[in-house]
């Protein structure tokens, strides 16, 4: 649940496959070990964006569009985080263990 003043808002939309979660978390191992700015990822559904937006220090930029962003708005919201290293390569192995409790389909 995000808190915008007065206005809370909840989003629950599945906008990401295993597959692009598993790119994801590839993503932060990457930023991790070597950090680049403005390097996106996004995905086949254009609603959630993540970039590394400055490096020292790190600051990583989650952008939330369509679907997820506040029922009152019309425009992108981006969400700025201070992060470090180790905290991009805790979100890969948070994201590891989910995809080990729900593996990807064999494509076809």
């Amino acid at each position: 649940m995000l808190d915008c003043g007065h206005q809370h808002f909840r989003r629950v939309d599945p906008c990401l496959t295993t597959f692009e979660l598993d790119r994801l978390r590839r993503w932060f191992e990457a930023m991790a070990t070597e950090p680049r700015e403005n390097v996106p990822e996004d995905f086949t559904e254009p609603n959630l964006a993540f970039v590394l937006s400055t490096l020292d220090p790190l600051t990583l930029t989650v952008t939330l569009s369509l679907e997820l962003i506040r029922p009152w708005e019309s425009k992108p919201l981006a969400l700025d985080f201070p992060i470090t290293r180790e905290t991009l390569l805790a979100a890969a192995q948070s994201i590891r263990a989910m995809l080990a409790e729900f593996p990807q389909r064999a494509s076809r």
